[in-house]
């Protein structure tokens, strides 16, 4: 089974979307686009200055389906979103929606402007706030003309109309405790995107544009949302790195580029779009080294002819000869024009692309160390006397790949630190062995100290390697030479991740633990990651949500549960 498996796509796909009937079946193909169709983008184009970000981008949303919008960082996914919803201008093309239809956009941030309550900025999830709103705004009806207020107070009926509906909502995503007076500025920037998505999610839309909506969500809120989502029977364009959602959801795929072309539809998941990019990449490889031997067999020939030139004119005085040698050597320059018009050629096949890979064990192989790494006898942590967890009897030994799941708050980055010796135990004991070297990698940038040095440069000063095995590591980490002489506050987000967590096994480390090592990265960088973590030696204790990750990765499971670690396998967490 594929990692996030879930119900059967829908039989509908983008690539059918003009050309055959949907439901109900029989009806005509004109017809039925406008009777299905929800959502249509048309040769949307958007450039800022000279950077083209995307062209001639189009797609149709039928009702009940969902497409995802994938891509590196920078290829203009949001740009789209953005343009969808009706808050940038594309420089040419148009978005129309079906008509009536409404409209629900999510964005990646929520505006926190001080002073406003969280009741006040999402009227709709708090009823005591959407009253309230409600009596002053028919006070200022009853003083004053004007149709905005009308418009205002019939969005702020239905608003409070959902309100009591919301709370199952919140609850779903762990967003039940945050109360309506709270200081929406105050409240962290996961609470604040998961009272957004609660809000979209509870807006009666016909259309959701959803941009990261699992971001900041547990695997409990991730699995709600990606049922919610299954069974929703409007139309669905959501920008998301989780591979598992996108496996289960998405009807169709938007595939950007970074190079601001158009961008590609394809009809299927993630698993089946990596499964045919695989195979177009084993095709252009083909195809390139059939080209370069071509090529290499044409030099060949040149070279002979121009030797065999050279001999003959070398070897006689007689001008019969040399004129002979001579038309000889023209065939080569016919040849040579032949090897420049083929280089110039469109039709030319270039290299194709890397792809990323792990560290090998040139560098990162863990060092021969005891069996039983890190244990945990009887331990029980409690951050400023709050129980936290309890009754934790384990072991973490060379080989291991667990992964430690659990909701948002439950004690998972503690439980790492404690054993970091960041935090100490209420009670037990937490022993590292003397052969252990234990690597972290926190949940926020950890090469910030080194913003201003190239990669290159970073190595060699964390981990004291000479200038040629530094180029070369970065080389297989980074995969591009333009990357290695950049400074690090260049790279992208996902670049810089990477890095530093290939640097943890370059300096020597055979236990790995790892908070949230995916969190904000494209899916190219997921897999570099993932192929990073691949054939290391040592132990890795992974804080993650992302399934996709759990199930390449994970042997093992420890899933925080009631205040307590159960041991489970990954098959029943994903």
């Amino acid at each position: 089974m594929r990692p996030g498996a879930g119900p059967p796509a829908r039989p509908s796909t983008q690539q059918q979307a003009l050309t055959a009937p949907c439901r109900p079946a029989g009806i005509r193909v004109a017809v039925c686009v406008l009777v299905c169709a929800m959502l249509q983008i048309n040769q949307l184009s958007k450039s800022y200055g000279a950077r083209s970000v995307f062209g001639s981008a189009s797609l149709v949303v039928n009702r009940g389906e969902a497409v995802g919008v994938v891509g590196p960082n920078g290829s203009g996914k949001s740009t789209l979103l953005r343009i969808a919803a009706g808050s940038l201008e594309a420089d040419a093309g148009h978005v129309d929606t079906a008509a009536g239809a409404r409209v629900a956009y999510l964005r990646q941030s929520v505006d926190a402007a001080p002073g406003v309550t969280a009741g006040e900025r999402f009227p709709s999830l708090f009823p005591e706030a959407a009253a309230a709103a409600l009596d002053a705004l028919g006070r200022r009806l009853a003083t004053e003309d004007g149709d905005g207020l009308a418009a205002e107070y019939d969005a702020l009926l239905d608003a409070a109309a959902r309100a009591g509906s919301a709370h199952e909502v919140l609850a779903a995503l762990g967003a039940d405790r945050i109360a309506g007076d709270a200081m929406l500025a105050r409240l962290s920037g996961g609470e604040q995107a998961k009272l957004a998505l609660a809000e979209v999610m509870t807006a009666g839309a016909d259309v959701l544009l959803l941009d990261e909506p699992t971001n900041h969500l547990d695997l409990a809120g991730i699995r709600w949302l990606e049922e919610r989502l299954a069974s929703f029977e409007g139309a669905v364009l959501l920008v998301s790195h989780d591979r598992a959602l996108l496996d289960t959801v998405a009807d169709a795929l938007l595939v950007l580029d970074a190079e601001g072309g158009a961008p590609e539809l394809f009809a299927g998941g993630y698993s089946e779009w990596i499964e045919e990019r695989e195979r177009r990449r084993a095709e252009q490889w083909a195809a390139f080294g059939r080209q370069q031997r071509a090529e290499r067999r044409l030099k060949e020939h040149i070279s002979q002819i121009e030797s065999r030139s050279r001999y003959i004119e070398n070897s006689t005085i007689d001008f019969a000869i040399r004129k002979k040698a001579k038309k000889i050597a023209r065939r080569s320059t016919t040849l040579k024009r032949r090897l420049e018009r083929e280089a110039a050629s469109t039709d030319r096949i270039e290299r194709p692309g890397e792809r990323p890979h792990g560290i090998g064990v040139a560098f990162g192989s863990a060092e021969r160390s005891a069996s039983r790494l890190v244990e945990l006898v009887g331990v029980e942590l409690a951050p400023a006397g709050a129980p936290l967890l309890g009754g934790l009897d384990l072991a973490l030994e060379r080989g291991d790949r667990i992964a430690l799941v659990g909701p948002n708050g439950s004690g998972k980055t503690s439980l790492l630190r404690a054993i970091l010796g960041e935090l100490s135990p209420s009670h037990g004991s937490i022993s590292v062995a003397g052969s252990a070297r234990v690597g972290y990698l926190r949940q926020e940038d950890a090469l910030d100290h080194l913003l201003d040095l190239t990669p290159v440069e970073a190595v060699r000063r964390e981990a004291g390697v000479s200038q040629v095995d530094a180029s070369n590591f970065v080389h297989r980490v980074l995969l591009g030479h333009e990357q290695s002489r950049t400074p690090l506050r260049q790279l992208s987000y996902g670049e810089r991740r990477r890095l530093a967590l290939s640097l943890l096994m370059l300096k020597g480390a055979n236990v790995l633990l790892l908070d949230e090592p995916t969190n904000h990265l494209d899916l190219e960088s997921r897999e570099a990651v993932e192929a990073a973590l691949d054939g290391f030696e040592g132990a890795v204790l992974v804080v993650t949500h992302d399934r996709y990750l759990i199930q390449s990765l994970a042997r093992t499971a420890w899933s925080v549960e009631g205040g307590r670690i159960v041991v489970r396998d990954p098959e029943e967490i994903v």
